[in-house]
């Protein structure tokens, strides 16, 4: 009303006096500014800065979400204006041939497959991840700590100071090939003593 009086230069009477429509953001976040007294103004300079927080609330995630929901409507109009014109198309060369008129050979136009199908996916998985609980780092097993003097792993094998004896199998004898194989240090000290 205030723009129509203001223009034509005409007053009307008004039996009741309404308040100043605000428009505020559509989030849940975003805090609401308190109502203006009739004579109120407000002072930038006193008046906070209004805060919005989280991403959907960023200037760059709510131009991203309207672009998106102008380009899936656009889409969406050309979608049924395709499938109306494929119908209308069906439909008179149907009308054509009961009325044995000559049709013309009939090429629909071709179904388009949504393309937001996979940014919706993408969205809906970003949303799961940001909701999602994050994964713990793994807890590595360490091998146990070895003193200094233990040698490098896998040199345990060529070590020649320490002697192992292994277990003789089951039912083993050792046979000497010959007489010069045997064990002659006897002998050799009885020589020593002649």
């Amino acid at each position: 009303m205030y723009m129509i009086e203001r223009v034509t230069k005409v007053t009307f009477p008004k039996d009741c006096k309404h308040a100043a429509l605000h428009l505020r953001p559509r989030s849940g976040d975003a805090p609401h500014a308190p109502p203006l007294h009739a004579g109120a103004t407000r002072n930038p300079r006193f008046d906070p800065a209004p805060s919005y927080s989280g991403p959907s609330s960023s200037r760059h995630g709510h131009h991203d979400s309207f672009i998106k929901r102008a380009l899936k409507s656009i889409f969406c109009m050309c979608k049924t204006a395709t499938q109306e014109i494929n119908k209308n198309r069906r439909d008179i060369i149907e009308i054509k041939s009961h009325l044995g008129l000559p049709a013309d050979p009939y090429h629909e136009l071709p179904e388009f497959d949504d393309p937001f199908a996979e940014w919706d996916a993408a969205d809906e998985a970003a949303i799961a991840a940001a909701h999602a609980p994050l994964p713990r780092p793994s807890q590595r097993t360490r091998a146990p700590t070895r003193s200094r003097r233990s040698p490098p792993r896998g040199q345990e094998i060529f070590d020649e100071e320490e002697e192992t004896e292994e277990e003789a199998p089951p039912n083993y004898r050792e046979i000497p090939d010959s007489d010069e194989d045997e064990d002659t240090s006897d002998e050799d000290a009885h020589d020593d003593d002649e």
